[in-house]
């Protein structure tokens, strides 16, 4: 999730300058609205965030319990698009998504955790939580960074670095928010650089 979190910031980052040059030219019509890459990201990441939790419900052989779920899942996204993108277009179509997901979402959290699993769900919100929060912060952050990204090659020589950078906020805030994910983490690294240097 942390990962999945990460790289969709670095992505809301460059996509913009990426459709300016990738649009350059173009007069017939603007494709360059602020606030899509944001609502599609969103829906990337609720998709993305619960793949877990659903991996679980499918390999318990629990998809036909929830399945009636899935149908209103699929309801709540053509309703409320269909009332939406008479107001906002693209727009109100995305945010039908976004209510779906985030119905489903929650749902497919709940279930796994307190059905299958026998927990509390509070572990994984709390995980969606902090990523967000990252998230959310590094938005703010990346309103005041003006790179001259005027060039495809610039946007790939600025990603590196801050790809790396982004990824270090993230775990560095997981490790210290999820000691036991983190340390989980820190032994796969050190078993990979262990590795790494016995092949030398």
């Amino acid at each position: 999730m942390t990962l999945v979190f990460a790289l969709y910031s670095v992505a809301n980052f460059f996509i913009l300058p990426f459709m300016r040059l990738y649009t350059a030219g173009i007069t017939d019509i603007s494709y360059i609205a602020n606030a899509l890459p944001l609502l599609f990201i969103s829906t990337y990441l609720l998709s993305c965030g619960r793949s877990a939790a659903n991996q679980v419900i499918n390999f318990a052989g629990h998809f036909k319990l929830t399945q009636r779920k899935a149908i209103l899942e699929s309801a709540i996204n053509l309703i409320v698009s269909l009332v939406a993108v008479n107001y906002w277009g693209i727009y109100g179509v995305l945010m039908g998504t976004i209510a779906a997901l985030l119905y489903r979402s929650n749902d497919i959290i709940v279930y796994s955790n307190r059905v299958i699993l026998h927990r509390s769900a509070w572990k994984t919100y709390k995980r969606w939580l902090v990523n967000l929060l990252v998230f959310i912060s590094l938005l703010y952050v990346e309103r005041y960074i003006s790179w001259s990204l005027d060039s495809y090659f610039k946007i790939i020589l600025y990603c590196i670095p801050f790809t790396c950078a982004t990824l270090i906020v993230f775990y560095g805030v997981m490790y210290l928010t999820d000691r036991t994910t983190g340390q989980a983490l820190l032994r796969l690294l050190k078993s990979l650089y262990a590795k790494r240097r016995n092949k030398q």
